[in-house]
């Protein structure tokens, strides 16, 4: 965290990275321990943990802050903030969606379609996981996002 000097006002800024996944994935097999401990080796002021289709509990973050915090080898570091969110995924695997203060629902729904049901909550925020994201092969086609018929 530093502060910066912009046209005359003064702003902090944050290094950090979004859009990190844990061991909950299927994609993923980093436990959220070594998430935090590459965050904080790396000196970043927040990480979002954005799992498929799963929120990480706030007893499972917290457990491995303390972990971390006990730690005589991270003594004197400062863990990042930790901002949970999930990455939705449609039945047909097409679209992608990190969302900040959402439950994540059992059945799967088309994205584009719960794009205006998310715009109109209070407290959620979302944005486009992988939006100019290139696929080379045929068994992950390019999202393209559009409304269901």
């Amino acid at each position: 965290m530093r502060q910066v000097n912009i046209l005359g006002t003064r702003y902090t800024e944050l290094t950090g990275s979004i859009h990190n996944h844990t061991d909950v994935s299927y994609d993923c097999d980093v436990p959220i321990l070594d998430v935090l401990k590459a965050a904080c080796k790396n000196r970043l002021d927040y990480v979002t943990l954005n799992d498929h289709d799963s929120t990480l509990k706030a007893v499972d973050i917290n457990k491995a802050i303390a972990d971390i915090s006990n730690n005589k080898r991270y003594k004197g570091a400062i863990c990042p903030i930790v901002i949970s969110g999930t990455e939705l995924n449609d039945p047909d695997d097409s679209h992608h969606l990190l969302v900040f203060s959402h439950s994540p629902t059992e059945k799967k729904i088309h994205l584009p379609d719960l794009l205006e049901e998310l715009s109109e909550r209070e407290n959620t925020y979302f944005f486009a996981a992988h939006p100019f994201e290139k696929r080379a092969c045929k068994d992950f086609p390019l999202y393209i996002w559009k409304r269901s018929e």
